[in-house]
């Protein structure tokens, strides 16, 4: 039903992995992105290989859009982490990682726009 419903949606592998980036960028922020992997990869690995995406390109955006996910309110597990740890308050250590999350946010863009970015190296060793 679920592939269906994605299939319904668009037909893009673009669209499909800025979608499944936006779903893991809001579940990073409020779940535990082990729980997130090991509820959400079954699922849509099928669905990504019947959209023509490498499963190395997937496991890559899954895993920069939690970490990114991890950097930002109302949860942001790495954030009271850090600020426990520093002895400081959530708030300014979130203004200092904003400036590391935007960029990251650029990679992840790249990567899902342009996947040989990633594959390159994979395709060059013949992994």
């Amino acid at each position: 039903m679920l592939t269906e419903l994605l299939f319904g949606l668009t037909e893009s592998p673009i669209v499909f992995l800025l979608l499944i980036s936006l779903l893991m960028l809001i579940l990073g922020t409020v779940v535990d992105s082990t729980a997130i992997l090991v509820l959400v990869v079954p699922i849509l690995l099928p669905i990504a290989s019947q959209y023509g995406i490498d499963p190395i390109n997937l496991g890559v955006v899954l895993i920069m859009s939690l970490m990114i996910g991890l950097l930002t309110p109302p949860v942001g597990t790495a954030l009271f982490v850090t600020a426990a740890v520093s002895d400081t308050r959530v708030g300014e250590v979130f203004r200092g990682a904003v400036p590391f999350a935007l960029p990251a946010v650029v990679v992840l863009l790249l990567v899902i726009l342009i996947p040989d970015v990633i594959l390159f190296l994979p395709e060059v060793l013949d992994l």
